[in-house]
């Protein structure tokens, strides 16, 4: 992706943010992913007090909220400075602000490779789809070498679905690129996007432990 295509991109996000937020919404009602509740609700016993997370196109926080509430760290990267802002503000709000770090990607090759230390957690939710397959096989791959042994990726994504855009053909593609992990891969049905109105691919979910 070019520095232009990157920039009309970031500024697009930040008006879907903006009018989000006059709304007072956010996309999927701003509730977590149910398998990313899962887990938080699991990692202080499986990783201890003050896990590390990275949530990927975190957006307004949805996803981190649940590990900041818990006592974990959430470093939360995201095209749109309107959506960090959001996200800093609701986790001062609930008094879990100095657990968060919001780091804006100005370089879509630079999404988390300078994140210093690896994760127990990372996230990435429904953003694969904006990748072409080069970018999102190498972010895919920033995110696991970002993870640390025994830590898992939470991977949510839609698949092509006809003409539409979409990360994967099938959920194979995104298996294969975590060989040699502890997988639990689940593919729901096909979504409408709240925005466009159009059709999106099947939602797969894919949660992966680092062995």
């Amino acid at each position: 992706m070019d520095r232009k295509k990157f920039k009309l991109l970031t500024t697009r996000s930040n008006e879907i943010h903006s009018s989000l937020i006059k709304r007072g919404a956010d996309f999927h009602r701003g509730k977590p992913d149910p398998e990313v509740v899962q887990i938080a609700r699991r990692a202080k016993r499986t990783f201890g007090n003050g896990a590390l997370v990275i949530d990927v196109g975190g957006g307004q926080g949805r996803n981190a909220l649940p590990f900041l509430t818990r006592g974990h760290r959430v470093v939360l990267t995201d095209l749109s400075q309107v959506a960090l802002k959001t996200a800093r503000r609701k986790a001062t709000a609930l008094n879990v602000g100095k657990n968060l770090e919001t780091r804006h990607v100005n370089k879509i090759n630079r999404t988390i490779s300078r994140v210093e230390k690896k994760a127990h957690v990372v996230i990435c939710s429904r953003m694969l789809h904006f990748y072409k397959p080069l970018l999102r096989d190498a972010l895919l791959k920033q995110m696991q070498e970002k993870t640390r042994l025994g830590g898992i990726n939470i991977v949510i994504t839609h698949l092509k679905h006809g003409k539409t855009r979409g990360a994967f053909r099938n959920a194979g593609e995104l298996k294969e690129l975590y060989r040699g992990w502890k997988i639990n891969l689940t593919i729901g049905e096909v979504r409408h996007s709240k925005i466009s109105e159009k059709k999106l691919g099947r939602l797969v979910t894919l949660v992966a432990k680092k062995t």
